[in-house]
């Protein structure tokens, strides 16, 4: 299930090479190609966040991401309140299901115009398959387990967005790891440039990450951007 909340200034349709087209319609048409090698997070270009927060015990830190490129008014505007409903316990999780398939990434969930990618067909995934190496990592002295997840906006949007998450079928958090150094945020900023650069259609954007949970259980990403907001559910398992 992904659901389409409309803002005030929400734009129907994309420009794409001169025609106005539906996100989704636009996806499913385009083959993106990306650089050879996904079976690890792409290799990252300089990211705009600060030095590592480490805890007492040495562990990485939760921290805010900072301010990248955008102006904080530009980025405290996407911080609009969470959207996500509650799944009961006697409920199976609404996973939303894959919009497309593209070429040498494979599904991409959500209605657009940014997609998570990386993260199973059908919104289910295993954790601790690859950002963690098998492993859970430490973080403010919990154990958290890792996805990498490919985020990608299609060509006709070309502002920033903010991708937050939790648990929905009970209390719980979801953490990010920006594509570069052992930070994790609770907020994860999709700047104007992108972080990484395959083989995309021109006007495409990638950024890659890692979404991190503690446990196994039913998420929702919230993905907020200038002109629309996206939630996007997906189930965790072990």
């Amino acid at each position: 299930m992904s659901h389409r909340v409309p803002s005030r200034q929400r734009r129907a349709t994309y420009l794409v090479a001169g025609q106005l087209s539906r996100p989704r319609a636009f996806l499913a048409s385009v083959a993106l190609t990306v650089v050879a090698g996904c079976g690890g997070l792409p290799e990252p270009s300089d990211t705009p966040f600060g030095p590592t927060a480490m805890s007492n015990d040495g562990s990485a830190s939760a921290t805010p991401s900072p301010t990248p490129t955008a102006t904080p008014d530009a980025w405290a505007a996407l911080f609009r309140p969470l959207q996500f409903r509650t799944v009961e316990q006697s409920e199976e999780c609404p996973a939303t299901a894959s919009s497309a398939t593209l070429d040498n990434i494979g599904p991409v969930l959500g209605d657009g115009p940014i997609y998570p990618a990386f993260l199973g067909p059908d919104g289910v995934f295993s954790l601790g398959l690859d950002v963690s190496g098998n492993e859970p990592v430490r973080i403010d002295g919990r154990d958290w387990w890792g996805k990498k997840t490919l985020w990608l906006s299609v060509d006709g949007y070309d502002g920033i967005a903010l991708v937050r998450g939790g648990r929905i079928d009970r209390d719980g958090e979801m953490l990010f790891y920006p594509g570069s150094g052992p930070e994790y945020v609770s907020a994860l900023r999709l700047t104007v440039e992108g972080w990484v650069h395959g083989g995309s259609p021109s006007g495409w954007r990638e950024w890659n990450s890692g979404t991190f949970v503690a446990e196994p259980g039913c998420y929702a990403f919230q993905v907020d951007g200038e002109d629309f907001t996206d939630i996007i559910v997906v189930q965790a398992t072990d």
